[in-house]
């Protein structure tokens, strides 16, 4: 017998869910949002954790900066330079080169010469000049080697963060990007020295 044209249902086909139907429909929408906020927090989290590490040390090096010897101080900042750097590389699960970070450390703080760099020579060797000189010395030297020191984490912090090691970086290819930081720098220093005379 035939099937009459009145006899066959339509087949109807349902675009949309109804409210009590379920999802389920192998994808879990869910849990991958959950995931990458989960992954968005601790990325925020690690870079916090990160810029407290830079923090600290440009209090540390402004500390030294202070320091009633000079040339001494220089080394002094050096030191605290090369001891964030090894806290970064260890932060950022990379291998710490001392001679590597010290020649980087030089070639950074030296693109800042003339003028920069040569102040914060300046500022230690006015130090030998009884009671002003100590005054005036300590004092710019403070506001200039808290700005290498943010300078100097900054440039590595974004080229760790990018992947990078100590075995392929290039301290030419992030000289402008290390000047703006030092700019910078200068305004977190004197913020800084603001709130500890306060």
């Amino acid at each position: 017998m035939s099937e009459t044209v009145a006899d066959k249902k339509p087949i109807i086909q349902r675009s949309r869910r109804r409210i009590y139907e379920s999802f389920d429909d192998g994808e879990d929408t869910t849990s991958e949002t959950q995931n990458s906020s989960v992954d968005l927090l601790k990325s925020h989290e690690h870079r916090h954790e990160a810029d407290a590490i830079v923090n600290r040390h440009i209090i540390a090096g402004m500390t030294v900066a202070v320091v009633p010897l000079p040339l001494f101080d220089l080394a002094a900042l050096t030191l605290v330079q090369l001891r964030m750097l090894k806290q970064l590389s260890a932060h950022y699960d990379i291998p710490f080169s001392e001679s590597k970070g010290t020649s980087f450390v030089s070639a950074l703080i030296g693109s800042l010469a003339p003028i920069s760099g040569g102040y914060m020579v300046l500022g230690s060797l006015f130090k030998s000049i009884p009671v002003f000189g100590y005054l005036i010395g300590g004092a710019s030297l403070s506001c200039c080697a808290g700005a290498a020191t943010y300078a100097v984490g900054k440039v590595f912090q974004q080229h760790f963060e990018s992947g990078g090691t100590f075995l392929n970086f290039k301290p030419e290819a992030v000289e402008e990007y290390f000047k703006e930081q030092y700019d910078q720098g200068k305004l977190v220093a004197r913020k800084k020295e603001t709130e500890s005379a306060n």
